[in-house]
């Protein structure tokens, strides 16, 4: 964990830094793990005195096994950069906590579209291949029948008309 040494007026004066290493862990308690980081910001905090206050914890740099976390340079306009530094504070975030947050969830995404996509192509592949399927009419009314409460049959596949 790195933590900026700042006095009120937001300069950054120095850092003291913590690294933890976490090897051959199957499986990290995210509770603990937030003990951990509330402990070492309280006791980083109080070494460095009052008025000075602890980096957020997105500072935190594990390092499993021989991994650890690389740096990436991206270029964006000053506009931008403008939204994305009140958007992070407002979220109560630093900007590259903010960025990081952005990607990983723009990378979520992704990965649950390709999902969603792989999905819909096995589900084409399988109708092409036996050839049945059910009427949208007769989906809905099936579906809104379910939503009514009722407890209808439901509506039988029949082979696609080519």
């Amino acid at each position: 964990m790195a933590a900026p040494l700042l006095p009120t007026d937001g300069r950054v004066v120095g850092a003291m830094s913590l690294v933890a290493a976490v090897e051959r862990l199957a499986v990290l308690d995210l509770d603990k793990l937030s003990q951990l980081v509330n402990r070492a910001a309280g006791e980083i905090g109080a070494r460095i005195g009052a008025g000075r206050h602890v980096a957020h914890k997105c500072y935190i740099v594990w390092a499993i096994g021989s991994r650890t976390m690389s740096t990436t340079t991206i270029r964006i306009d000053e506009e931008l950069k403008s939204r994305v530094a009140v958007a992070a504070q407002r979220a109560g975030k630093t900007a590259h906590a903010f960025i990081v947050d952005a990607i990983a969830q723009t990378v979520e995404q992704a990965e649950l579209d390709e999902a969603f996509d792989q999905i819909a192509d096995e589900r084409w592949a399988a109708l092409l291949a036996h050839g049945k399927s059910v009427a949208w009419t007769d989906a809905k009314a099936w579906l809104d029948a379910r939503a009514r409460g009722e407890r209808p049959r439901r509506p039988a596949a029949r082979l696609l008309k080519r």
